[in-house]
């Protein structure tokens, strides 16, 4: 295979790895859902499986965009990562159709919760990346114009996204975003890897 195929087969190579992963954990939650230990067994397999490509694929986008590929899992160091507020908050968790976000209020104990459905966390990413190669910076009321959703789910997305790196805050409500070309790739695989998250902590409740 010449050079020039390589760019394409690669790209085809990583939408296959998310269909893959999609349909792992898709078949992982089936397994789970009829209750018996076989059952458990092969659910547990899936989700292992579903892992495992989920990184593969995370690897292979790098590769694609031309940036350093991330290490395996067990490898990569946690201190790139911006630290979470006190106890680990604010905490993102993905149920069904909705990115959730658990936060402290100002009691420092009594949590509560705020959800941003998937069109909306597509559509705000959207509009993120048209404001990011509009300015070198943009502020986050230039993405709740453009798309109208409620300014709660906005800044919901833009501290995830600030919390994984994707985007930067230079200065207090302004935002700049490294890589473009890369938000909508990233905000994806964000979405896959907080839903592998949640299904894992799912799976370790109902055990218990």
């Amino acid at each position: 295979m010449g050079s020039s195929a390589i760019p394409g087969a690669l790209r085809d190579a990583v939408e296959a790895l998310g269909m893959v992963r999609d349909l792992l954990l898709t078949a992982s939650t089936e397994w789970v859902k009829d209750g018996g230990r076989e059952e458990w067994d092969a659910g547990d397999l899936c989700y292992s499986l579903a892992r495992e490509t989920d990184a593969l694929a995370r690897r292979a986008t790098a590769l694609l965009d031309g940036g350093p590929t991330p290490l395996p899992e067990k490898q990569t160091s946690p201190g790139r990562r911006r630290p979470k507020g006190r106890r680990g908050y604010p905490k993102y968790l993905v149920q069904g159709d909705v990115l959730r976000k658990i936060g402290l209020r100002r009691d420092k104990r009594t949590e509560y919760e705020q959800g941003v459905p998937r069109s909306h966390y597509q559509r705000i990413g959207e509009a993120i990346v048209a404001a990011a190669r509009g300015a070198s910076e943009f502020r986050a009321d230039a993405v709740i114009d453009t798309t109208s959703i409620p300014a709660y789910e906005v800044y919901i997305v833009l501290g995830l996204m600030k919390e994984r790196g994707i985007i930067t805050s230079p200065r207090r409500g302004y935002y700049r975003a490294p890589h473009p070309e890369r938000i909508t790739d990233a905000m994806a695989s964000t979405w896959s890897e907080l839903q592998i998250s949640t299904t894992d902590a799912v799976q370790r409740r109902t055990r218990s």
